[in-house]
């Protein structure tokens, strides 16, 4: 074998070199035109592992690539959403070869059509700082669901906070509103939206007008009373009865209401907590 070696290197002059291993991220491996990447609609749900990616390794470096969180692909087809990476997987690709993974993603522009499988997309960019800090915790708190995507379209579509929202997780969501009022700089909300969304390939996937606005009121009473509470429209009618005129005795209460906006008409509306005709507090609520 020495022999071998020897002679390797009269005749060349140097000793052989192995490929160095490089870490990188996609969008750095990208930029730096180190690798190539494509990619294609697995036919899951956008909001699960929705991208199928192909990369192939252009260097003579092995190259350890982690599929940075914000990443953005765009279909090639008008009318489909964008899709984000949010999963942070990580493939190995050997010099001048290729590799290809299923990554998590959330879908990047509410009111597209969910892909259909097989769907292409290319590299569009690298997501903003506030995106990848919220996937950050996203992955931290396996909010790889509904609530996830919510809180993602509050930055990729500029949805208000009101739109985050979970009754089955209402710790989790309270959580997750005060990190993105924190890093958006948006106000709380004072009540909350259900929405319609689609999960269904070519369809659009985000409705607008809410299914139901969630709203909680507190109220400290110092004697006894008789409270109404219901929604009510512009011109001061009740459209939606919670209760009416029910004893409640001194003591601090907690009121839950859920109105059923889906199909009233666009406007604004006043969920308010009543004694007789005094106004004990009032929410408005806007459905479009």
């Amino acid at each position: 074998m020495r022999k071998i070696l020897l002679a390797f290197v009269l005749i060349t002059g140097s000793l052989p070199s192995f490929a160095n291993t490089v870490l990188m991220t996609l969008s750095e491996a990208i930029k730096v035109n180190m690798v190539e990447v494509s990619g294609a609609a697995t036919g899951q749900n956008y909001r699960s592992r929705a991208l199928r990616l192909k990369a192939v390794n252009k260097s003579g470096s092995i190259i350890q690539l982690k599929i940075n969180q914000g990443a953005i692909f765009n279909p090639t087809e008008a009318g489909y959403q964008p899709l984000v990476c949010a999963g942070e997987e990580m493939i190995t690709l050997q010099p001048f070869k290729d590799g290809q993974l299923d990554v998590q993603t959330f879908c990047a522009d509410a009111p597209n059509k969910a892909p259909m499988q097989n769907l292409a997309y290319k590299y569009a960019r690298a997501g903003s700082d506030t995106l990848v800090k919220l996937l950050q915790y996203v992955k931290k708190n396996f909010f790889f669901d509904d609530l996830g995507q919510d809180a993602v379209w509050v930055v990729t579509n500029n949805h208000g906070l009101e739109t985050v929202y979970d009754g089955t997780r209402e710790m989790q969501a309270e959580k997750l509103i005060d990190y993105l009022v924190q890093i958006t700089g948006k106000p709380k909300p004072t009540y909350y939206l259900s929405n319609t969304v689609s999960l269904i390939p070519g369809q659009p996937v985000y409705v607008a007008k809410p299914l139901k606005i969630h709203a909680k009121f507190e109220q400290v009473l110092s004697e006894s009373k008789k409270l109404t509470l219901g929604v009510f429209d512009g011109t001061g009618k009740m459209i939606q009865e919670v209760f009416s005129n029910r004893p409640y005795g001194k003591a601090g209460h907690r009121f839950t209401v859920n109105f059923e906006s889906s199909n009233v008409p666009a406007g604004q509306y006043y969920i308010r907590l009543k004694e007789g005709e005094t106004v004990l507090q009032e929410k408005m609520v806007e459905v479009k």
